[in-house]
């Protein structure tokens, strides 16, 4: 569907990063300084470089990329155990850090001047709360949102979001699945909205 034929009565579901506001470059950036400052972190890092044939920003690093990478060492007797707290830190440090590279983040200026004419838009995210909130405050979105639920220890955002707006009486006005559109660019998430029963007419990729 075009974004312009969200109707205005609707709930609006809009995902965080790289829907509303590209973060990929910040993110692997902010994980790349973090795994450096660590003693064995590089390793990871590298591995990771190896993966992604390169890191030119079009993949993400996550936590479950570096956890992954981390497998090659389990049977390192020897260094194991210093690259799991590299790793460990190295999560720590990116939280910390993140603010400092936001300037290498790009706003979704689409979504966003959608976003601002549209009365009943949730933020939907597996980002942490503060990292979501440092964005938003970046680009002056703080306002733009009726309600923030943040999904990071569900498998699949839109399920969980959804029950967590019906439980706390959120948005209850017209609230059923065909009043709900979603804004994002996972399609695995988009194709479990879905099956959750939200219809596909309903559903903007970006």
């Amino acid at each position: 569907m075009k974004l312009a034929e969200v109707p205005q009565h609707s709930i609006l579901l809009i995902d965080l990063d790289n829907t509303l506001v590209f973060t990929n470059k910040a993110n692997n950036l902010a994980y790349k300084t973090a795994l450096y400052r660590t003693k064995y972190g590089y390793l990871i890092y590298e591995n990771l470089v190896e993966e992604f044939n390169g890191i030119d920003h079009s993949l993400r690093i996550t936590e479950e990329k570096i956890w992954e990478a981390y497998i090659k060492y389990q049977s390192n007797n020897s260094i194991k155990e210093h690259i799991k707290q590299s790793i460990l830190s190295a999560i720590k440090i990116k939280k910390e850090i993140y603010a400092q590279f936001l300037y290498f983040t790009e706003p979704n200026k689409l979504i966003i001047d959608f976003l601002n004419n549209h009365k009943k838009s949730i933020l939907v995210t597996k980002s942490s709360q503060t990292r979501a909130n440092e964005t938003l405050s970046y680009y002056n979105l703080s306002d733009c949102f009726q309600e923030r639920v943040f999904c990071h220890s569900s498998k699949f955002k839109y399920p969980y979001a959804i029950d967590y707006l019906y439980r706390n009486s959120i948005v209850l006005d017209n609230f059923s699945m065909n009043n709900i559109y979603i804004i994002d660019d996972d399609l695995c998430e988009l194709e479990n909205a879905m099956a959750y029963g939200i219809p596909k007419e309903h559903i903007f990729i970006p």
